[in-house]
């Protein structure tokens, strides 16, 4: 094997201890899905802006995964090229044992991504549940506020009073056209209502 060659053999190296400290930076623990589970879930917590910040940090490790992820596949394929050049079985030997741990790291990393896919898609469920609850909270505030009924209020819209009820219970939520129409009723205003800080 050519000296530039060993020398990249040894960035290999080197890499493999850049994997664990890697790891070691997503301050996550990575043994069972059900430790990753908890690490991201949303659904313990009681507010979505704490939801959306809980999100927003998964998409970020995402990212991180999905670009590490990248680096090692081709870390992976320069590796093949070191196993034609290695000169003896010894040394083939080492190149097939680095090809196979980078194999491991890509296989971990690629049940991580699955997971993480997993938990964003539930975290966004979870999400949008409590963006309706919250909706559905600050409705019935600002309907109390303004001294009706629910009936009082669904009169005023010209609806039924179980569509408007629905909009209460977070079972539904109105359209933009009948969310300016219920601000124009409660007289407050479509930011407040939607939770909209600025």
């Amino acid at each position: 094997m050519k000296q530039h060659d060993a020398f990249a053999l040894r960035n290999f190296d080197e890499e493999r201890i850049l994997q664990r400290k890697f790891f070691w930076q997503l301050e996550l623990p990575v043994g069972t899905d059900e430790e990753i589970l908890d690490a991201f879930n949303v659904s313990s917590l009681k507010d979505s802006e704490a939801m959306t910040a809980r999100l927003d940090d998964l998409r970020g490790l995402k990212a991180k995964v999905a670009a590490y992820t990248k680096r090692i596949l081709n870390h992976h394929a320069k590796l093949e090229k070191f196993f034609d050049k290695a000169g003896d079985d010894k040394e083939k030997f080492r190149v097939w044992q680095l090809r196979q741990r980078y194999a491991d790291v890509v296989h971990l990393l690629g049940n991580l991504q699955t997971n993480f896919n997993h938990i964003e898609q539930v975290g966004e469920k979870n999400l949008d549940e409590q963006r309706k609850r919250e909706f559905a909270t600050r409705l019935k505030q600002a309907r109390r506020t303004a001294g009706l009924t629910q009936l009082d209020v669904a009169l005023k819209l010209r609806q039924s009073a179980a569509g408007y009820a629905s909009y209460e219970q977070g079972k539904n939520e109105p359209s933009i056209a009948m969310l300016i129409r219920i601000c124009e009723v409660l007289g407050t205003t479509t930011d407040k209502l939607l939770g909209i800080k600025k």
